[in-house]
């Protein structure tokens, strides 16, 4: 985490915003549009947030690097974590069911 204050306070409220809107989720808001553009957003901010502490840190080679910390290892692992759900969930996969009947 930052020493910084006030960008370490900004990304501490976009942690409580996003904790909020997944505690709001439920199965039967599976479609619901507003829930993934907030998801989408806070993906964005929260990868801002990794590329600027490694572009300022360091990624693993530093005495201070960015992965040198266990919050920023947990920190990294979700962003990826969130960035790889949307790329799978942004993935039709009408195309690959076809395959799959046509295999057969």
């Amino acid at each position: 985490m930052t020493t910084c204050g006030r960008p370490a306070s900004q990304i501490m409220a976009f942690i409580l915003m996003s904790s909020a809107t997944l505690a709001v989720e439920t199965p039967d808001s599976d479609g619901d549009s507003t829930l993934y553009a907030l998801e989408v957003m806070f993906t964005i901010i929260f990868t801002i947030e990794v590329v600027v502490k490694v572009a300022a840190f360091g990624f693993v080679q530093h005495t201070n690097a960015y992965l040198r910390s266990a919050y920023n290892v947990v920190d990294f692992f979700v962003v990826v974590s969130s960035l790889l759900n949307l790329l799978i969930t942004g993935v039709d996969l009408g195309a690959l069911r076809w395959v799959a009947r046509c295999k057969g």
